[in-house]
């Protein structure tokens, strides 16, 4: 018992760890994109790569583990995506039109990193429930209100006003932001109130089903149960009738 609960504070804390690599990797290459930061250059190119290693080893293991590693392969296509050192690549092989095949990879790895943290975010989910992706919201929204009104020059307030109408896909438009910083904290903000969306569907369905699931279950609790009832009550007429033809017999 204390094994399984250490295995799962285990696995509880390596998706954590993760899922905020995921974060801070996202955060890179949407700054790098908008040209706020240099992923090519230290430190950012030294975290990269620390992430895209950890990254690779996490795809490894899991490979490894998969007792079927076709479907494996087929299903975290994304999440190879995300390991692929494109600036390296990009280094390497230089010709005339690199800029635009770089900014096609490094929208590439953004995809394949959207993709992984939504694998991750599922694998949180199913363990420890919804709850926690809530949390990781809230610290979400609260530092990029934070940013905002930093860079935006706008009240705490309306800088959370902000990030809950962009986090949950509604966008009023009443607040925009105009600084590079600004719009890529929006991006961010966006991925994440996507992947949310999809997940509270997701925990819905899965509500749905395991109820329906417990409820079918007792229902077929509940026909044994009867037809064991019938089985007995079957055996006390057999009895009774029985016991009536003897004492009729007797009579006679």
């Amino acid at each position: 018992m204390r094994n399984r609960r250490k295995l799962r504070r285990y696995i509880i804390t390596y998706d954590i760890v993760i899922t905020v690599l995921a974060l801070i990797s996202i955060g890179l290459v949407i700054f790098d994109l908008v040209g706020l930061i240099s992923i090519g250059r230290r430190p950012f190119r030294v975290i990269d790569q620390s992430i895209t290693l950890i990254f690779a080893i996490d795809y490894a293991i899991r490979f490894s583990l998969a007792p079927r590693k076709r479907i494996f392969v087929k299903t975290h296509v994304l999440d190879l995506l995300a390991i692929i050192p494109y600036n390296e690549v990009f280094t390497f092989l230089r010709f005339s039109r690199v800029g635009r095949f770089a900014r096609l990879a490094k929208l590439s790895r953004l995809i394949g990193l959207s993709g992984k943290l939504k694998h991750i975010s599922n694998r949180i989910n199913r363990r420890n429930g919804f709850y926690f992706l809530l949390s990781v919201n809230s610290i979400i929204i609260l530092i990029s209100s934070a940013v905002i009104a930093r860079v935006e020059h706008h009240n705490f307030i309306d800088a959370i006003w902000w990030s809950v109408a962009t986090v949950t896909t509604v966008g009023y438009g009443d607040i925009v932001p105009k600084t590079l910083v600004g719009k890529a904290v929006a991006v961010i903000l966006m991925f994440s109130g996507i992947a949310t969306l999809g997940l509270l569907t997701s925990s819905l369905n899965n509500i749905f089903v395991r109820s329906g699931r417990q409820t079918e279950r007792k229902l077929a609790e509940l026909k044994k149960e009867l037809a064991e009832q019938r089985v007995i009550l079957e055996e006390i007429r057999s009895t009774v009738l029985m016991i009536r033809s003897k004492m009729d017999d007797t009579d006679d």
